[in-house]
Formats: structure tokens, C-alpha cells, sequence
């Protein structure tokens, strides 16, 4: 087998595997790997993270026997088979360098080549920019040598394993950070040779990737603030767009590629005007009439509202140009991108258009429930705006709740609820509403027997609370963390349960999905000793038996309790302080007070004696003058001041109280006791 390695035009010979690559030997093919314990902290990683990847990445469920340091994997063969081979490669960056064979790189992986000068810019401080990488596009990535091929000092090899189109994204990512730190590094050599870095074959031949060159004014406005203008682009085109210094590279299918080319056009002729695009027959597209008095609205300042709505559900959207000449006709707003996006996109457009134009869209229809097993819309009447306001939650978070849930778009236009998507996911959205509206006149009855979507978890007598928490935090808590919905439900001849709702089932690493969501609710029906106080009722999803180690998305779920309940208890502490101090400052401002006023009343008494004594002096120094000097009749007395004023008299000192005697200030009324309210207290004695 040979292995390319472009552009430094490192070649080599790889040996051939023996036999079908899905035809693995005995020591391969068994589902458990014995490890060593230091190797089992490093597969599990930073609160169980890196087991959680290596299975999103391979497929393959990934656990952690306890007590016996064996990794048991559970999936189809090529999923069984790239697991262990992620896992031996996170494990060999433990001890040192990490080798691949010809196997390993053939195989589902790319490899870049990374110059010396741009490793650690890549790697970033602790390996986490990689890390990033790896959580965005749902890969796995590190640097190794490749056995057989010569090492070299110019480079590294820069090794990524997943998807196809996660491993072009990455790689891509990877060098547009390396063309920031040496500008023109892979560029140069697309000039010249116009290599586009990606070798791989498609079997159907559809994939592949388009390069276009911008200047330094388009890639700015193309990338957008954090790259949100980019990111907008890929998820509405569905085609990987990234900028390499300021060259584009668009990898996909000949349809993504064209629908990226045309956007991106689109994009820059706003920036001379408006744009008129035929929407009538294309598939990508949806138009929405908008009156002439709600276009700021729906626009928002500086476009922000358009652009939250566009990174809420990957589109593309403006308003075209018109063609008529009736000024007051609505604007037609132009929404790009996959049909459940723009189905979201536009319904949000049209409440938004309802809150300020009420009856535009909602005058002459009512309830409609499809029947089409594909993607449709059905209506449902909310009866008052106390419902619609139950309903919607605080800031929408009760609808993206149910939305979340249900995997459906849900959305409200006037009193009435939107809700779109497939035949299941509509029933979904529309049980999970009339549930939700239920709970305001008590418990709900709800049979989740016969559902595939609901999972239900018996909640013992008095133990109620504790599973909801304050004002239901916890509860809310679990549905936000797992993608659920939950609620407690009323048995006739049982105990209440809990009925976790969901399209997601969920595995063992997953982050989201019932069976967490079960899990975090079971640990809340723990007493303080740890003794569990629920069993599993009849359900027709089950979750595996727990024996393994994987308990650190519960451990950091408590973590995070107790740093929530200790912040908490820490803001008590600072406003007590804080009180404490405002009543100190108080009181030290009351005191000062005093002193002051007791300053100001003994400087008006040193005046008046000064005034007095000076008085006198002058009086006997006019007299021992012998002077009959008279100002009404001689005017200013310009003679020479020849005597001194005689000093002031000596003021009379205060008696010396006896020795051994205390004098104490007369304490007010308002501070004495009831029992020495009207006589003075004695003078203490020591």
C-alpha cells in the first residue's frame, strides 16, 4: 500500500494488510482490552471527557469495568475495530511518541503536514486548542510518526481520525491557523501547483473541493464577527467553508459547492445595494411577506435580530429587491438554507410580524392536524393568553424546551402553535403541549407504558420535593443539562412518578438523552446515609446495568451542586459583611457627627473668651496710655503702637476629682434601662 503525502512529496511503501480489514485477529477481535491502571485514568480523562469522545468518534460504546482495568467495547465490527484503535493512541501519548502504521492511516484518517515553527501554535498551551478542534468537528487529533516513512526535521505529522467531512473541516481549521503564523505556507503552494490538500478518493466521484481567491475587504466581511458570517454560510450551504489566509476553500458535493458559490456572491453584492434574487424555482429557498411598518422591527438595530435568527438556525437571509412599483406592497424576505431551518427561521419572522401586526397572519385559519408522514406543519389553538403565556416560559424557555424534547420546530404565531416536522415528531410536540398545559390544574395521569419516547422513574412518598428542588430548579436543571422534558405524573394505585419525555434515548456517554436524565433524577432519590429509594418501572426503553466507572457526569453534576450551594452561601457571607460595614459606617458617622458638633461648640466658646480677654486688654492698655484719643473725632489713630497688649488674664482651672473616682457622662433617656429611667447613677468606685 503506498501513502501520499503532499505537498512535501513524502512518499513510501506501506505493507499490505493481510486479509479484510474488518477480518481482525484473535488479540484485536475480542470486545475487551486489559489496560493498567495509570492508563485507565488517562482513557477516562478530566471528568470522564475523553472516554465520552473516543465514543462519539468511533460509535462504539466505550466503558470501564470497575475493579477489573478492562475496557469492554460494544458496537459493529468497524466500530469495535476504530475504537481500539483510538484508545491506543490516546494511551501511547501518555508514555511518549505515538507510532501509526499503514493500517491506522489508511484507514480513516488524514494526515497534514504541520512545519516545526507552527506545532505549538497549533497545540496551544495544554493541548487546548487541538481540544477545541476535536469538540467542534467531531474528531481526533494529535501528532505521530508514521512507521515508514523517514522523519523529518521540517515538519510534523499532524494526524486526524473520524468522518470524512469532520476530518476535512478540521484539517482545514488546522491550516488557516498555520497560515496565520507563516502567511503564505499553504497558499503559495496553491498558486503554484493549485494542490488543494485533500487526496482522498470518493467512491462517487461528487466530492470535491473549489478554491476562489478574495481580497483582504471580502474575507474580512466574509468571516464575520468570530467567524459567525462564515459558520452561517457552511450550515445553510451544508458545504465545509473555511478561509486559508485569503483563499476559500469549499469542500463538498457539487450541490453544496454551488449553493457556497452563490451565497457567498450574494453576500457581496449587499454591500452595493439591494439584491434580486428568482426564488420560484429553487428548493433551497423560502420567501415571507413582511409589511412595509414591521420591517425595522423584524430587522432589528444594525440587522441583530435577522443575524440571531440566522445563527439560531444556520440560514441565510435578506430581503430582495422589489420589481413593482407599489411602494406600500410587503417586502419579501428571502430565507436560504435546509428545509427545517427555514421552516424555523420563517415562523420565527412571522411572530415576530404578529406581535406587531396582529391578524397579518393569523386572520381566517384554524386547528389543522396533517396526516402526511413526511415534513408538514399542523396548528394548534392555545384557548387564552394565560396558557400562550404558560406555555411560552420566561424568555421562550419552556417552548425550546418542549422544541428540544420533541425534535420539532415549535413556534408561536398569535395564539396559535406552530409545530413542524415529521408525522412522529409532530405527535411528540403536541402531546408534550397539552401535558405541559395540563400541570396548571395539577398532576397529569399520563400512561408512558406504550411510548417509546418516554422513560419513568417511581418517586417514593415525601421524596417529591427533594427531586424538584426550590421552585423546581432541579428538576429544570435535568432538562436543560439532557435535551428532556419532565414531569411528575399521578398514579391511582401507586406511587407519583417521574416521566422523563424525549425523542433522544441516549447511551452511556452520551451527554444528553433519557438515560442521564433517569440517572441524575435517581441520584436526587438518595437520603443522606445513600440508600436508594426507587426501582424501575415498566418502560419499553431500558438503560444498561450500571457496573462500571462511569460516574463522573453524576460526580461533576454534585460538583456543581455543591459549588452552586457554596457561591451561595459565600454571597450570604459578603452582604452580612457588607451590612455589618454599612451599620459600622453609620454608627462611626454618628460619632463623628457629635465630635464635631462638640468641636464647633467648644471653638464658639474659645471665641467668645478671646473676644472678652481682648476686649479687657484693650480697655487697660488705653487707659495706662493716658491717650485721650477719640475715633469719632480724630479718625484712624495713625500714632505709633508703642505698648504691647498685656497677656490674657488666667483662666480658673477645674477642681481635680479625688483619686480612685470616676466621673461618667450622663447617659440619655432613650439609652437607659426601664429600671433607671428617672434617677442618676452613682459614680462606680474602682
Amino acid at each position: 500500500k503506498q501513502l501520499w503525502l503532499k505537498p512535501f512529496g513524502l512518499f513510501a511503501e506501506m505493507p499490505r494488510s493481510n486479509g479484510h480489514p474488518d477480518q481482525m485477529d484473535d488479540e484485536e477481535g475480542n470486545d475487551a482490552m486489559q489496560i493498567s491502571e495509570e492508563d485507565a485514568a488517562f482513557i477516562l480523562g478530566k471528568g470522564g471527557r475523553t472516554k465520552m469522545k473516543l465514543s462519539r468518534v468511533s460509535g462504539c460504546v466505550i466503558e470501564l469495568v470497575e475493579g477489573e482495568l478492562r475496557l469492554e467495547f460494544q458496537g459493529t465490527q468497524q466500530q469495535k475495530r476504530h475504537a481500539r484503535k483510538f484508545c491506543r493512541c490516546v494511551m501511547a501519548q501518555r508514555t511518549g511518541p505515538v507510532y501509526v502504521d499503514a493500517n491506522d492511516v489508511a484507514d480513516d484518517c488524514t494526515v497534514l503536514a504541520v512545519p516545526q515553527e507552527a506545532v505549538g501554535f497549533v497545540t496551544g498551551r495544554g493541548g487546548n486548542f487541538l481540544r477545541t478542534l476535536e469538540d467542534e468537528h467531531n474528531v481526533i487529533m494529535f501528532f505521530a510518526d508514521i512507521e515508514g516513512v523517514p522523519k523529518s526535521d521540517d515538519h510534523e505529522n499532524l494526524v486526524v481520525f473520524g468522518q470524512r467531512r469532520g476530518r476535512r473541516s478540521a484539517q482545514l481549521s488546522a491550516m488557516s491557523v498555520v497560515e496565520t503564523k507563516l502567511p503564505g505556507h499553504y497558499t503559495r503552494t496553491w498558486r503554484e501547483t493549485g494542490e488543494v490538500f485533500d487526496t482522498e478518493v470518493d467512491a462517487s466521484n461528487d466530492w470535491d473541493t473549489f478554491t476562489m481567491e478574495l481580497s483582504e475587504d471580502e474575507v474580512s466581511y466574509a468571516l464575520g464577527r468570530r467567524g459567525m458570517t462564515r459558520k452561517k454560510l457552511a450550515r445553510a450551504s451544508g458545504c465545509i467553508v473555511q478561509y486559508v489566509n485569503r483563499v476559500a476553500f469549499l469542500s463538498g458535493t457539487s450541490e453544496e459547492r454551488t449553493r457556497a458559490q452563490e451565497y457567498i456572491k450574494w453576500l457581496f453584492r449587499q454591500l452595493e445595494g439591494p439584491v434580486y434574487v428568482d426564488t420560484d424555482n429553487r428548493s433551497d429557498s423560502t420567501t415571507v411577506n413582511v409589511p412595509q411598518d414591521c420591517i425595522g422591527y423584524v430587522t432589528g438595530q444594525h440587522r441583530q435580530t435577522l443575524s440571531e435568527i440566522e445563527d439560531t438556525y444556520g440560514t441565510l437571509m435578506f430581503f430582495v429587491e422589489k420589481r413593482d412599483d407599489n411602494q406600500d406592497a410587503p417586502e419579501k424576505l428571502a430565507i436560504f438554507g435546509p428545509e427545517r431551518a427555514r421552516r424555523g427561521a420563517e415562523l420565527t419572522v412571522m411572530s415576530s410580524v404578529e406581535k406587531k401586526s396582529p391578524g397579518f397572519f393569523t386572520d381566517g385559519i384554524r386547528d389543522r392536524k396533517a396526516s402526511t408522514k413526511g415534513f408538514d406543519t399542523d396548528l394548534m389553538l392555545i384557548p387564552d393568553d394565560s396558557c400562550l403565556s404558560y406555555a411560552l416560559g420566561r424568555d421562550g424557555s419552556t417552548r425550546k424546551k418542549i422544541a428540544t424534547a420533541s425534535n420539532a420546530v415549535l413556534q408561536f404565531v398569535g395564539n396559535f402553535a406552530y409545530i413542524a416536522g415529521n408525522l412522529q415528531e409532530r405527535k411528540r410536540g403536541r402531546d408534550y403541549l397539552c401535558w405541559l398545559l395540563e400541570q396548571r390544574d395539577g398532576k397529569v395521569s399520563v400512561d408512558g407504558s406504550n411510548r417509546d419516547d418516554v422513560s419513568e422513574v417511581e418517586v417514593p412518598e415525601g421524596f417529591a420535593g427533594r427531586l424538584m428542588g426550590n421552585h423546581g430548579s432541579e428538576l429544570r436543571r435535568i432538562e436543560q443539562e439532557t435535551g428532556t422534558f419532565c414531569f411528575l405524573a399521578h398514579s391511582v394505585h401507586g406511587p407519583d412518578r417521574l416521566l422523563i419525555c424525549g425523542h433522544e434515548q441516549g447511551a452511556a456517554y452520551s451527554d444528553r438523552g433519557r438515560t442521564k436524565a433517569e440517572r441524575l433524577a435517581k441520584y436526587l432519590l438518595q437520603d443522606a446515609n445513600g440508600t436508594r429509594h426507587f426501582t424501575r418501572a415498566s418502560s419499553r426503553s431500558r438503560s444498561p446495568k450500571r457496573r462500571f466507572w462511569a460516574k463522573s457526569w453524576d460526580e461533576q453534576w454534585q460538583t456543581k451542586g455543591r459549588d452552586e450551594r457554596w457561591q451561595a452561601r459565600v454571597k450570604d457571607e459578603r452582604w452580612q459583611t457588607r451590612a455589618g460595614d454599612e451599620r459600622w459606617q453609620a454608627r462611626a458617622g454618628d460619632e463623628r457627627w457629635h465630635a464635631r458638633a462638640g468641636n464647633e461648640r467648644w471653638h464658639e466658646r474659645a471665641g467668645d473668651e478671646r473676644w472678652q480677654s481682648r476686649a479687657g486688654g484693650d480697655e487697660r492698655w488705653q487707659t495706662r496710655a493716658g491717650q485721650s484719643f477719640s475715633r469719632a473725632t480724630s479718625g484712624v489713630d495713625r500714632r505709633p503702637q508703642r505698648f504691647s497688649p498685656p497677656p490674657a488674664p488666667r483662666q480658673p482651672q477645674p477642681l481635680r476629682q479625688p483619686q480612685g473616682t470616676r466621673m461618667r457622662s450622663p447617659t440619655p433617656p432613650w439609652r437607659k434601662p426601664e429600671s433607671f429611667a428617672g434617677r442618676e447613677r452613682q459614680p462606680t468606685r474602682w
